[in-house]
């Protein structure tokens, strides 16, 4: 997200839209950092920005998020009806980590 400590890595990918989840998803804090998780809550929503990521700078964020083994990369739905790709926590760790009830990184 903008002003976040990674978003230097997006540099030069537009920002497409400010958005969320479709129900089924929760945000948990696991250390410092967020972690999209799914959530068996139907009124849970996960806020967040949309960007356009080309094929090169898809592999610099695989290596950041450590995809798969910490992060995999998934199809999401957007509430909207867009589908996009996004950062799942996959370690158990962070499926048992404190969830951010309002689904906004910058209300947590």
């Amino acid at each position: 997200m903008r002003g976040e400590s990674a978003h230097a890595l997006l540099q030069g990918a537009p920002l497409v839209c400010l958005g969320q989840t479709e129900p089924g998803y929760a945000l948990v804090v696991f250390d410092a950092y967020p972690a999209l998780v799914r959530s068996a809550r139907q009124d849970a929503r996960v806020h967040g920005e949309l960007y356009r990521v080309g094929d090169d700078l898809v592999g610099v964020l695989d290596d950041y998020e450590d995809h798969p083994t910490l992060y995999r990369r998934s199809a999401i739905r957007l509430a909207h009806g867009t589908v996009a790709q996004a950062y799942f926590g996959v370690a158990e760790e962070m499926l048992q980590a404190p969830r951010i009830p309002s689904g906004d990184w910058r209300q947590r």
